[in-house]
Protein backbone atom coordinates (compact mmCIF):
# COMPACT_ATOMS: atom_id res chain seq x y z
CA UNK A 1 0.00 0.00 0.00
CA UNK A 2 2.81 2.38 0.86
CA UNK A 3 4.60 1.74 -2.44
CA UNK A 4 1.38 2.22 -4.40
CA UNK A 5 0.67 5.52 -2.63
CA UNK A 6 4.15 6.89 -3.29
CA UNK A 7 3.95 5.89 -6.95
CA UNK A 8 0.54 7.57 -7.28
CA UNK A 9 1.95 10.79 -5.87
CA UNK A 10 4.82 10.61 -8.33
CA UNK A 11 2.42 10.16 -11.26
CA UNK A 12 0.35 13.16 -10.08
CA UNK A 13 3.47 15.32 -9.99
CA UNK A 14 4.39 14.21 -13.54
CA UNK A 15 0.89 14.99 -14.83
CA UNK A 16 0.94 18.44 -13.20
CA UNK A 17 4.32 19.22 -14.75
CA UNK A 18 3.19 18.11 -18.20
CA UNK A 19 -0.09 20.00 -17.95
CA UNK A 20 1.72 23.28 -17.36
CA UNK A 21 3.84 22.97 -20.48
CA UNK A 22 2.55 25.47 -23.04
CA UNK A 23 4.13 23.84 -26.09
CA UNK A 24 3.55 20.28 -27.22
CA UNK A 25 4.51 18.20 -30.24
CA UNK A 26 1.65 16.48 -31.98
CA UNK A 27 4.00 14.13 -33.75
CA UNK A 28 5.41 11.04 -32.15
CA UNK A 29 5.14 7.62 -33.68
CA UNK A 30 3.10 5.04 -31.83
CA UNK A 31 4.42 1.62 -30.90
CA UNK A 32 3.12 -1.49 -32.65
CA UNK A 33 3.77 -4.89 -31.12
CA UNK A 34 2.57 -6.85 -34.16
CA UNK A 35 4.09 -4.48 -36.71
CA UNK A 36 4.37 -7.21 -39.37
CA UNK A 37 0.57 -7.22 -39.58
CA UNK A 38 0.28 -3.43 -39.65
CA UNK A 39 2.74 -2.39 -42.35
CA UNK A 40 0.10 -0.21 -44.01
CA UNK A 41 0.56 2.30 -41.21
CA UNK A 42 4.35 2.14 -41.45
CA UNK A 43 4.87 2.12 -45.22
CA UNK A 44 2.39 3.46 -47.84
CA UNK A 45 4.15 1.47 -50.57
CA UNK A 46 2.70 -1.66 -48.94
CA UNK A 47 -0.78 -0.75 -50.25
CA UNK A 48 -2.08 -3.33 -52.72
CA UNK A 49 0.77 -5.80 -52.16
CA UNK A 50 -1.59 -8.62 -51.17
CA UNK A 51 -3.03 -8.80 -54.72
CA UNK A 52 -6.50 -8.71 -53.15
CA UNK A 53 -8.51 -6.62 -50.70
CA UNK A 54 -7.04 -6.95 -47.19
CA UNK A 55 -8.42 -5.76 -43.84
CA UNK A 56 -6.51 -5.57 -40.55
CA UNK A 57 -7.58 -4.47 -37.06
CA UNK A 58 -5.25 -4.35 -34.07
CA UNK A 59 -5.72 -3.38 -30.43
CA UNK A 60 -2.88 -2.91 -27.97
CA UNK A 61 -2.82 -2.04 -24.28
CA UNK A 62 0.44 -1.33 -22.48
CA UNK A 63 0.69 -1.76 -18.69
CA UNK A 64 -2.74 -3.39 -18.39
CA UNK A 65 -4.85 -2.28 -15.39
CA UNK A 66 -2.67 0.80 -14.83
CA UNK A 67 -4.74 4.04 -14.93
CA UNK A 68 -3.84 6.25 -17.90
CA UNK A 69 -2.04 3.43 -19.70
CA UNK A 70 -1.35 3.75 -23.46
CA UNK A 71 -4.18 2.20 -25.50
CA UNK A 72 -3.77 1.98 -29.28
CA UNK A 73 -6.36 0.75 -31.79
CA UNK A 74 -5.77 0.66 -35.54
CA UNK A 75 -7.76 -0.31 -38.62
CA UNK A 76 -6.46 -0.58 -42.17
CA UNK A 77 -7.95 -1.48 -45.54
CA UNK A 78 -6.04 -1.76 -48.82
CA UNK A 79 -6.16 -3.41 -52.22
CA UNK A 80 -4.84 -3.31 -55.81
CA UNK A 81 -6.06 -1.17 -58.71
CA UNK A 82 -5.51 -0.99 -62.49
CA UNK A 83 -4.49 -4.61 -63.02
CA UNK A 84 -2.25 -4.59 -59.94
CA UNK A 85 -0.21 -1.64 -61.22
CA UNK A 86 -1.38 0.58 -58.35
CA UNK A 87 -2.63 0.19 -54.83
CA UNK A 88 -4.79 2.28 -52.50
CA UNK A 89 -5.41 2.07 -48.79
CA UNK A 90 -6.98 3.64 -45.71
CA UNK A 91 -5.48 3.66 -42.21
CA UNK A 92 -7.19 4.84 -39.02
CA UNK A 93 -5.68 5.05 -35.53
CA UNK A 94 -6.97 6.01 -32.10
CA UNK A 95 -4.57 6.38 -29.20
CA UNK A 96 -5.18 7.29 -25.57
CA UNK A 97 -2.35 8.07 -23.15
CA UNK A 98 -3.42 9.57 -19.84
CA UNK A 99 -5.60 12.56 -20.66
CA UNK A 100 -4.35 12.76 -24.27
CA UNK A 101 -6.69 11.47 -26.97
CA UNK A 102 -5.43 11.49 -30.57
CA UNK A 103 -6.81 10.23 -33.88
CA UNK A 104 -4.99 9.72 -37.18
CA UNK A 105 -6.58 9.12 -40.58
CA UNK A 106 -4.43 8.44 -43.67
CA UNK A 107 -4.99 7.64 -47.33
CA UNK A 108 -2.18 5.73 -49.06
CA UNK A 109 -1.33 5.35 -52.74
CA UNK A 110 1.29 3.10 -54.33
CA UNK A 111 2.60 2.60 -57.83
CA UNK A 112 4.17 -0.77 -58.58
CA UNK A 113 6.77 -1.79 -61.13
CA UNK A 114 6.94 -5.46 -62.08
CA UNK A 115 10.46 -6.91 -62.03
CA UNK A 116 11.79 -10.30 -63.03
CA UNK A 117 11.85 -11.52 -59.42
CA UNK A 118 8.99 -9.52 -57.88
CA UNK A 119 7.52 -6.03 -57.56
CA UNK A 120 9.04 -2.69 -56.59
CA UNK A 121 6.48 -0.30 -55.14
CA UNK A 122 6.65 3.44 -54.43
CA UNK A 123 4.11 4.94 -52.05
CA UNK A 124 2.78 8.21 -50.69
CA UNK A 125 0.41 8.78 -47.80
CA UNK A 126 -1.43 11.86 -46.58
CA UNK A 127 -3.86 12.55 -43.81
CA UNK A 128 -4.72 14.45 -40.66
CA UNK A 129 -3.91 14.28 -36.96
CA UNK A 130 -6.52 15.23 -34.38
CA UNK A 131 -5.72 15.58 -30.69
CA UNK A 132 -7.19 16.88 -27.46
CA UNK A 133 -6.12 16.69 -23.81
CA UNK A 134 -9.00 16.11 -21.40
CA UNK A 135 -7.54 18.08 -18.51
CA UNK A 136 -10.92 18.22 -16.78
CA UNK A 137 -10.54 14.49 -16.01
CA UNK A 138 -7.39 15.06 -13.92
CA UNK A 139 -8.03 14.72 -10.18
CA UNK A 140 -6.41 17.66 -8.40
CA UNK A 141 -6.04 18.66 -4.75
CA UNK A 142 -7.51 22.09 -5.51
CA UNK A 143 -10.91 21.58 -7.13
CA UNK A 144 -10.85 25.15 -8.44
CA UNK A 145 -7.49 24.94 -10.21
CA UNK A 146 -8.04 26.97 -13.39
CA UNK A 147 -5.41 24.94 -15.26
CA UNK A 148 -7.73 21.92 -15.19
CA UNK A 149 -11.22 23.37 -15.45
CA UNK A 150 -11.47 22.83 -19.21
CA UNK A 151 -10.03 20.65 -21.92
CA UNK A 152 -7.54 21.85 -24.50
CA UNK A 153 -8.98 22.87 -27.90
CA UNK A 154 -9.54 20.14 -30.48
CA UNK A 155 -6.54 20.58 -32.82
CA UNK A 156 -6.30 19.21 -36.38
CA UNK A 157 -3.01 19.22 -38.30
CA UNK A 158 -2.03 17.70 -41.70
CA UNK A 159 0.77 15.24 -42.33
CA UNK A 160 2.15 12.99 -45.05
CA UNK A 161 4.75 10.27 -45.59
CA UNK A 162 6.56 8.22 -48.23
CA UNK A 163 8.11 4.81 -48.69
CA UNK A 164 9.46 2.15 -51.01
CA UNK A 165 8.73 -1.58 -50.79
CA UNK A 166 10.03 -4.61 -52.67
CA UNK A 167 8.45 -8.04 -52.46
CA UNK A 168 8.77 -11.33 -54.29
CA UNK A 169 7.37 -14.80 -53.67
CA UNK A 170 9.50 -15.33 -50.56
CA UNK A 171 11.59 -12.21 -49.84
CA UNK A 172 10.41 -8.69 -48.97
CA UNK A 173 11.94 -5.45 -47.67
CA UNK A 174 10.93 -1.82 -47.27
CA UNK A 175 12.14 1.62 -46.21
CA UNK A 176 9.81 4.45 -45.18
CA UNK A 177 9.29 7.71 -43.32
CA UNK A 178 5.56 7.63 -42.47
CA UNK A 179 5.40 11.09 -40.86
CA UNK A 180 7.34 13.86 -42.61
CA UNK A 181 5.76 16.90 -40.96
CA UNK A 182 6.77 18.09 -37.50
CA UNK A 183 3.58 19.28 -35.78
CA UNK A 184 3.87 21.85 -33.00
CA UNK A 185 0.88 23.11 -31.06
CA UNK A 186 0.98 26.02 -28.62
CA UNK A 187 -1.83 27.14 -26.33
CA UNK A 188 -1.95 30.76 -25.19
CA UNK A 189 -3.28 31.82 -21.81
CA UNK A 190 -6.54 32.98 -23.45
CA UNK A 191 -7.10 29.54 -24.97
CA UNK A 192 -6.15 30.39 -28.55
CA UNK A 193 -4.11 27.87 -30.52
CA UNK A 194 -0.94 28.49 -32.48
CA UNK A 195 -0.01 25.69 -34.89
CA UNK A 196 3.30 25.15 -36.65
CA UNK A 197 3.67 22.49 -39.33
CA UNK A 198 6.96 22.11 -41.17
CA UNK A 199 9.31 19.44 -42.43
CA UNK A 200 12.01 18.81 -39.86
CA UNK A 201 14.50 16.00 -40.66
CA UNK A 202 15.58 15.88 -37.02
CA UNK A 203 12.13 14.50 -36.11
CA UNK A 204 11.84 11.89 -38.90
CA UNK A 205 11.19 8.28 -37.89
CA UNK A 206 12.89 5.90 -40.34
CA UNK A 207 11.56 2.36 -40.66
CA UNK A 208 13.51 -0.44 -42.35
CA UNK A 209 11.83 -3.83 -42.60
CA UNK A 210 13.11 -7.08 -44.06
CA UNK A 211 11.73 -10.61 -44.06
CA UNK A 212 11.48 -13.94 -45.77
CA UNK A 213 8.95 -16.74 -46.11
CA UNK A 214 10.30 -20.24 -45.40
CA UNK A 215 8.31 -23.13 -46.82
CA UNK A 216 8.76 -25.93 -44.29
CA UNK A 217 6.24 -28.20 -45.97
CA UNK A 218 3.56 -27.72 -48.61
CA UNK A 219 1.02 -26.92 -45.88
CA UNK A 220 3.28 -25.16 -43.36
CA UNK A 221 5.15 -21.90 -43.94
CA UNK A 222 7.20 -19.78 -41.55
CA UNK A 223 7.34 -15.99 -41.97
CA UNK A 224 10.36 -14.32 -40.38
CA UNK A 225 10.63 -10.55 -40.23
CA UNK A 226 12.82 -7.88 -38.61
CA UNK A 227 12.45 -4.14 -38.26
CA UNK A 228 14.95 -1.37 -37.52
CA UNK A 229 13.58 2.01 -36.35
CA UNK A 230 15.88 5.03 -36.31
CA UNK A 231 15.18 8.52 -34.98
CA UNK A 232 17.84 11.29 -34.92
CA UNK A 233 19.34 11.92 -31.46
CA UNK A 234 17.89 8.67 -30.06
CA UNK A 235 19.11 5.05 -29.80
CA UNK A 236 18.32 2.80 -32.77
CA UNK A 237 15.72 0.17 -31.89
CA UNK A 238 15.50 -3.35 -33.30
CA UNK A 239 12.57 -5.79 -33.46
Amino acid sequence: MKTSLNFSKLMCVCILLLANVKTSRAQYDQMFTQYMFNEMFINPAYAGSKEAMAVTALHRQQWVNFPGRPITTTFSLHGPLANNKMGIGLSVLNEKIGVLNRNLVYLSYSYRVKLATGHLSFGLMGGIHNQMSKLSEVKTVDANDVQFTQNTPNVITPNFGAGVYYYGKKFFTGLSVPRLVDDKVMFNADGTVLKSTKMNPSSFHYYFTIGRMFEITEDFKLKAQAMVKAVPNAPVSYD
